[in-house]
């Protein structure tokens, strides 16, 4: 029986559906040792030898949105443009030996921006009838096409790692509290997408990344082919993972992070 609630986009009441992260219709890692294949071609080190597949765990199901957000609102409209990106970099990644500095990405801004918005959402286990900052503004953008919040930045950035992070509203600081903002975190291979929403100070911003907020104001839902960074890669466990003068404080929602050997657990503040 499906479980009853309330919807985390549209705020419905009724059965709730399933929303897998990442979607169905992405590409993602074949195993452990492709994972690591990736990173050794990355670093011009591959040796190409076959590559043993294993199983990976699933990524992560939540039960949070209703049939019509999830089949009609993301499934049939943005989660097709959504696997664009995404599938031509895992194509890339599987079948160079060394891969260049930068790789052309076509795809269209504003769809995948609503799609990543969309399905951090889903992940949220406070409804609409509790809003967290910044989400309702999130909906807007989501449900009616509005714009995207004109202080919020979407970031974007490759994700050559099988760690699949998902963290909702918490607070990212930098520099002794000096400069913080609400984030949503959402992570999968190949592709890291962070929504910041300043509140105090700048914000820096790591050279790695692509603003997928402005590319989406720019070029609406037209494509585009943008010049994709690959060589100079973030951590791993960036932002979860402070350093230097960083900071995250957790609220209510607890993130998730699963890996394909250590399965989920609780990411903790």
């Amino acid at each position: 029986m499906a479980k009853q609630g309330e919807c985390a986009i549209c705020g419905a009441i009724g059965p709730l559906t399933r929303d897998h992260v990442p979607p169905s219709s992405v590409a993602t890692l074949r195993g452990h040792q492709e994972s690591k294949r990736i990173l050794h071609a990355l670093r011009g080190l591959d040796d190409g030898k076959p590559v043993r597949k294993t199983i990976l765990q699933s990524g992560n199901i939540t039960e949070t949105i209703c049939q019509s957000c999830n089949n009609n609102l993301l499934g049939g409209r943005v989660d097709a443009e959504f696997a664009r990106p995404t599938n031509q970099l895992v194509a890339a990644v599987r079948s160079r030996v060394h891969l260049p500095s930068f790789f052309p990405l076509v795809f269209r801004p504003e769809s995948v921006l609503r799609a990543a918005v969309g399905h951090i959402l889903a992940m949220n286990n406070q409804p609409p009838s509790v809003p967290a900052p910044d989400s309702v503004a999130m909906r807007e953008f989501v449900l009616r096409r509005a714009p995207f919040p004109e202080h919020g930045l979407a970031l974007m950035w490759f994700h050559p790692f099988n760690r699949t992070v998902l963290w909702m509203n918490f607070i990212h600081s930098q520099g002794f509290m000096e400069n913080l903002g609400g984030a949503f975190l959402m992570k999968f291979f190949p592709l890291g997408f962070l929504l910041l929403f300043p509140k105090k100070g700048t914000l820096e911003i790591p050279p790695q990344v692509t603003r997928l907020d402005l590319l989406a104001a720019a070029h609406g839902d037209t494509d585009i082919t943008e010049r994709f960074r690959l060589r100079t890669i973030l951590r791993s466990d960036w932002p979860e993972g402070p350093s230097g003068l960083e900071a995250n404080f957790g609220g209510n929602t607890p993130g998730v992070v699963v890996t394909p050997r250590a399965g989920h657990y609780v990411l903790k503040a």
